[in-house]
């Protein structure tokens, strides 16, 4: 699976969290690993009503910089 194809997974994954209503509200940060793949992802979940905002990370395996991504969806 591609480092992309990894993140898409973790960001529909993300997409599927429950959210109360409410203007804003973060649901959370999550943070993992899919072994045997060594890139840490991190996605922050923030709900606006029924649209959600997804903004992650990927540490592409401990680089000095990680890669952003980000993606929204609505419910």
């Amino acid at each position: 699976m591609t480092r992309f194809g990894r993140l898409a997974f973790a960001l529909a994954l993300g997409a599927l969290l429950p959210g109360a209503s409410a203007s804003a509200q973060t649901l959370g940060t999550f943070r993992w690993q899919l072994q045997p793949f060594c890139n840490v992802l991190t996605v922050t979940v923030v709900q606006q009503g029924g649209h959600y905002q997804l903004y992650g990370t990927d540490d592409l395996c401990g680089a000095p910089q990680a890669s952003p991504r980000g993606a929204s969806s609505s419910v």
